[in-house]
């Protein structure tokens, strides 16, 4: 069995049973409009000579190139096991058998796409955050502008923003396709201002 086969084949599964575990008390399923993932890629995609050792690396260093950490075999394995997933999820439209699914990426992960920073602590990813609400919180369309058109914004296809950030180095670098989630609320906003003047 090839690595992370098992897991892979119930990663569906094992959405669904997070969105009832979540919906239990409170929902049923006609409740949802979409379910919305984001998912960090931590790189999952790069080549194995992409993970280098380094004995000094308590936890995996991120760069725009390269993976360095103390045990180069365990990051192969979780790169190989999180692009399988990524792969089967990203295709995905429903979860939970009706609700309808949509997984969007954060490349390197969430602190890189949002603020342009990777390897932060902990404390620097809660200062960040807040610092990231308090300034779009009243201003919604230059949070989307930001997330849309931005240079790390993948723009254009869907399916092909997922197949672009699978190749070379591109899940190690700058980038979320997040900004098509929002197409049609743009959209939408756009005209109503329109329809005002």
């Amino acid at each position: 069995m090839a690595v992370g086969t098992e897991f892979t084949s119930n990663i569906v599964g094992k959405l669904g049973d997070i969105v009832k575990n979540y919906a239990a008390k409170y929902f049923k399923p006609a409740d949802f409009k979409q379910v919305i993932h984001l998912i960090d890629m931590d790189g999952a995609f790069i080549p194995d000579d992409s993970v280098l050792e380094d004995k000094t690396a308590v936890k995996p260093f991120y760069t725009p190139t390269e993976i360095r950490t103390a045990n180069t075999a365990a990051i192969v394995r979780r790169n190989r096991q999180k692009a399988a997933n990524i792969r089967r999820i990203s295709t995905l439209n429903k979860v939970w058998n009706t609700i309808p699914y949509c997984a969007y990426y954060m490349s390197c992960n969430l602190d890189h796409a949002l603020y342009d920073k990777v390897n932060s602590t902990d404390d620097d990813k809660e200062k960040d955050a807040n610092a990231f609400v308090r300034r779009y919180k009243d201003h919604l369309d230059e949070f989307l502008a930001y997330i849309s058109d931005s240079d790390f914004a993948c723009t254009g296809d869907f399916r092909e923003s997922w197949k672009f950030i699978q190749q070379e180095r591109h899940s190690l670098e700058r980038h979320t396709n997040f900004g098509l989630c929002f197409r049609e609320i743009r959209e939408e906003r756009k005209n109503a201002k329109l329809a005002k003047r």
